[in-house]
Parts: structure tokens; sequence; C-alpha cells
């Protein structure tokens, strides 16, 4: 069943989403380059993923907009088809700078001893590429 929300309460949910990714992937960093994993951070990480999947079905998926995005072309309109290129163009510029930038911080984080790109950061960047088209959507459009 897909809701109608409004464009502030969808950016809302895009900031929580990412800003859990975000904060799942420091704590994650922390455990592997710093100290043990304390019962803490463990519990903070399970917060952030639970963030990340609860925001991820509130703005992605009971808005249509996951959908309206893995549709095929010739399931959508004109004006969706446009709607749904332009979302991809501008994601997929974002997630360039996005990883290339990730890459620079982590080459320049094992110049100093601590950084590696891993499984966790290689997760969440494929996670980023599938959900940056609908939440470009989620971000933009004043109707879905």
């Amino acid at each position: 069943m897909e809701m109608r929300t409004s464009i502030m309460n969808r950016r809302l949910g895009v900031g929580i989403n990412y800003a859990g990714l975000a904060l799942m992937l420091i704590l994650w960093n922390i455990v592997v380059n710093v100290q043990p994993l304390r019962p803490y951070v463990l519990a903070g990480m399970i917060a952030m993923i639970l963030v990340v999947v609860i925001s991820f079905i509130l703005v992605h998926l009971k808005t249509g907009l996951w959908k309206m995005i893995h549709m095929k072309s010739e399931d959508l309109d004109e004006r969706e088809l446009q709607v749904a290129h332009e979302a991809l163009r501008h994601s997929y510029a974002w997630f360039t700078v996005i990883t290339l930038g990730l890459v620079l911080v982590n080459i320049l984080a094992a110049e100093a001893g601590f950084g590696y790109i891993d499984s966790v950061l290689v997760v969440s960047l494929i996670y980023l590429a599938h959900t940056l088209p609908s939440s470009i959507l989620a971000w933009t459009q004043r109707e879905v």
C-alpha cells in the first residue's frame, strides 16, 4: 500500500536514512580500527541498522518511489519516464562523487595506518547506489 507523505517528511526520512547509514559506518570503523567491540558500540550499530531499515521502508517502499525507479521503462508513462530518468541521472552523478570521495578518504586513512575498504563499506555503497534515485525523487517531487 502506497502512502502519501509531504515533501518535508520525505526529506526528513531521506536525511535520517543516510545519517543512520553514515553513523553505522563510523561505528563499524571505530570497532575495526580503534577499539575492540564494546556493548555500547554494538548497541549503536544495531540501532543504526534499525534506523536505516525503518526509514527505508517509510521513505522508499511505502511511498512507491522504489517501485517507480525499479519498474521497466515500458510500464511508465511519458512523465514518469522523464522524472525517473532525471532522478537516475542525478543520482549516479552524486554516487560517483560520493564514492570517489570515500575512496580518497580511505587512501588518506590507509596512509595514516588505519584505513581500508572493507565489505561493510562496499555493501553500504551498493545500498546507496540503489536508493539514491528514489531518494532524489523523495527530495524533489511535490507529489508522489
